[in-house]
């Protein structure tokens, strides 16, 4: 099929064992730095080649090449998963961001009925009593009041809704092994 799924192109970070983790080829590095790979390695061995022609002892010196190659590639997985952290951490807390935006909009344009236009326009000259507030209401401003409730009520829900769906990727869709209790907290 021609359907490819986004996460066959996630890192998966919860392996049995190091002899996958060390044969995975979806979902790594490999397929964009190959090219550079065989490069590298093609000059490592007419290195060799040239070092061996000329008689040089590597016994002293062949460590530190391939504690240099190991650094350097332990640095740029290092950065890599650095910038992957902090990309999702951006996003998750501009999503949130989002939604407290869109609470507050909501709320701020719902105007209500007489009493919550006399207290605004009140605010100069002082505040309007628990029971001055109580008195004025009229039918616009209950339905206002719970068209605010019900507006924050859907996002809070909609905030730890996506917060489920994040801690069960990793399970449901990455590893595809939903456990009984986390199918029973979805529900």
């Amino acid at each position: 099929s021609s359907h490819v799924s986004c996460f066959q192109s996630a890192m998966i970070y919860y392996e049995p064992g190091w002899q996958s983790v060390l044969s995975r080829w979806i979902g790594t590095v490999w397929p964009e730095i190959m090219a550079q790979v065989i490069c590298f390695l093609i000059y490592v061995l007419c290195a060799y080649a040239v070092i061996m022609h000329l008689g040089h002892d590597l016994v002293h010196q062949g460590h530190s090449l391939l504690g240099h190659t190991v650094s350097y590639f332990m640095v740029f997985r290092a950065n890599v998963s650095y910038q992957r952290y902090w990309l999702g951490r951006t996003n998750v807390t501009d999503f949130f961001l989002t939604i407290r935006d869109l609470m507050s909009w909501l709320c701020i344009m719902l105007e209500g009925g007489e009493a919550t236009r006399r207290q605004r326009w009140w605010r100069e000259k002082g505040r309007m009593t628990r029971a001055q507030f109580t008195e004025m209401m009229d039918a616009h401003d209950y339905y206002c009041s719970e068209s605010r409730a019900n507006i924050v009520r859907w996002c809070v829900a909609f905030a730890v809704t996506f917060k489920m769906y994040i801690r069960m990727a990793a399970d449901g869709y990455i590893n595809e092994a939903i456990t009984p209790a986390t199918k029973w907290a979805l529900e």
